[in-house]
């Protein structure tokens, strides 16, 4: 048997998992996958406000979001930013996982239309760190500090957003499982942030090298 420190997930055999992990299985399993054009008709069909060439902003109901591992910003950024201007959407929040880059350095790679919110990177790795969030500037986001954590073990950022002309909130974090980490602390923090986040408006992006699928 692989204990739960095992990078080997598909080999793991380790208590921990609860129902939130089950529920997040579920919509993993019901992902599907869109070529950029197959991608731009669909959301202009299910939301055509929230096209790139509409001039209507989006309302809380009408949350988006896209998610990516950069594998370092210096290397990947200008590749996620033509990557976003293929797609004719302008997304709520864009979540980014091991950016390699530590908040003094987050003006450096700005999105237009949004504001940033990076979370500290690990100290001395130079790889495989960093975690942020894009919101799009026509919303108003608080950074939850609370939520806020860099660990070995398990990276999260969150904020809180509310449109302007709505007094409804939600909250959207990003969560980094690095691979390298202790896995049964990770679902630890995990399921114990879960516990303290609202039962509903919340909406988590991220990778956790992790197939959830298989465990």
């Amino acid at each position: 048997m692989i204990d739960c420190d095992s990078d080997k997930f598909y080999d793991r055999d380790c208590d921990g998992e609860d129902e939130t992990i089950l529920q997040i299985c579920e919509i993993l399993n019901s992902c599907k996958s869109y070529a950029v054009d197959e991608f731009n008709q669909v959301i202009q069909q299910l939301v055509p406000s929230l096209s790139a060439n509409s001039q209507s902003k989006p309302t809380t109901h009408q949350f988006s979001s896209y998610f990516i591992n950069i594998d370092g910003n210096t290397t990947n950024f200008d590749n996620l930013l033509v990557e976003l201007k293929r797609i004719n959407h302008k997304f709520s929040v864009i979540g980014i996982a091991e950016t390699n880059t530590d908040k003094p350095l987050q003006g450096l790679f700005q999105i237009p239309g949004y504001n940033c919110f990076y979370q500290t990177t690990i100290e001395g790795k130079a790889k495989g760190t960093g975690v942020a969030l894009y919101v799009a500037d026509f919303l108003n986001a608080e950074e939850i500090d609370s939520f806020g954590l860099c660990t070995p073990d398990i990276e999260s950022i969150f904020v809180r957003i509310s449109h302007p002309l709505s007094d409804k909130t939600f909250i959207s974090g990003v969560i980094y499982r690095p691979p390298s980490g202790n896995f049964h602390n990770f679902i630890k923090e995990f399921d114990h942030m879960c516990t303290l986040l609202p039962k509903s408006g919340v909406r988590i992006m991220g990778d956790y090298n992790v197939d959830l699928l298989l465990n």
